[in-house]
């Protein structure tokens, strides 16, 4: 499943701070649109529980405003809170804690996950003013994770397509071409590391993306999209290249040709990008350019 948008989990007895929240979560919804869920967005006669297990599945960032009421809340301590620590764990979905009122976490799992603000000064014991400061500054961190979660998920999807690319180009299976690679993309809390086996050949921060433009933000996640709807296009044609109809194997080989031209494309433009930012990439995905340019057999 698709790791997209923000899904937020809170008592309905503090529906003030989730309306507090999404003010400021509100601007990220603009332009590209990033999707920010909450129960409240549940039509009548859906069934809830399918949908509130969906939308977790399918988080990239999860938000938890803890208070007494969310860690006394049955469904959420033993339904959703469950579900997410899974997700987070699995390494698909991020938590963003947040301290809004002094709770005891003593036997709560969140102890162990970094807080999103102090929990020493919860939200509601800050003055107006301060509150704001801090949902603010809580937003922005979730947008820079948003956008440098996107990169992660383009590196990512640049190293399935190596292999994918190296096997279309020999015209083998791509069974049989090798997926070893002596450099990779990993998500290190808030960084992403190219790595070489212990050494870290470069390092992506989320504070990297706070000095980005809006219009930087939205074109990383435009990169992303448009990277994730090539390789569904190209997954989606690769068995009809070994079809028994030979029309449908020649439309599929066409197909793929110009899908990996787009991708190449699309290659070019996010090193080029991440290059302007100063991360220097290209020993570890010059090998990919390489491929690109080369003619298929």
């Amino acid at each position: 499943m698709k790791q997209e948008g923000i899904f937020i989990s809170y008592s309905h007895k503090d529906i003030e701070w989730l309306e507090k929240l999404s003010v400021h979560l509100k601007p990220m919804m603009r332009g590209e649109k990033i999707t920010i869920w909450d129960d409240r967005q549940i039509q009548p006669g859906t069934d809830w529980e399918k949908e509130i297990n969906n939308k977790i599945a399918s988080s990239r960032v999860a938000i938890l405003l803890v208070t007494p009421n969310f860690l006394a809340s049955d469904f959420i301590q033993e339904q959703e809170l469950p579900k997410i620590l899974e997700q987070h764990y699995r390494g698909h979905t991020t938590i963003f804690w947040i301290a809004i009122s002094y709770s005891n976490l003593s036997s709560s799992v969140l102890r162990k996950i970094q807080c999103a603000n102090d929990p020493d000064k919860p939200i509601d014991s800050l003055s107006s003013s301060q509150q704001n400061k801090v949902l603010a500054e809580i937003a922005g961190k979730i947008e820079n994770h948003m956008g440098l979660n996107a990169i992660a998920h383009v590196l990512n999807n640049l190293d399935e397509f190596t292999p994918k690319q190296d096997a279309f180009v020999q015209g083998i299976p791509e069974s049989n071409v090798q997926r070893d690679f002596s450099m990779r993309s990993v998500m290190a809390g808030n960084n992403i590391e190219v790595v070489s086996g212990e050494h870290v050949f470069e390092t992506i921060t989320a504070d990297d993306f706070s000095k980005l433009s809006d219009q930087d933000q939205t074109l990383i996640r435009t990169y992303e999209r448009a990277m994730l709807d090539l390789m569904d296009r190209w997954n989606m044609n690769y068995p009809k290249t070994y079809a028994d109809d030979p029309g449908i194997r020649s439309r599929a080989q066409d197909n793929m040709k110009r899908i990996r031209e787009q991708l190449c494309q699309q290659l070019t433009h996010i090193l080029d990008f991440l290059a302007s930012l100063g991360k220097q990439l290209d020993d570890h995905y010059g090998h990919v350019r390489y491929v690109c340019q080369q003619p298929i057999t």
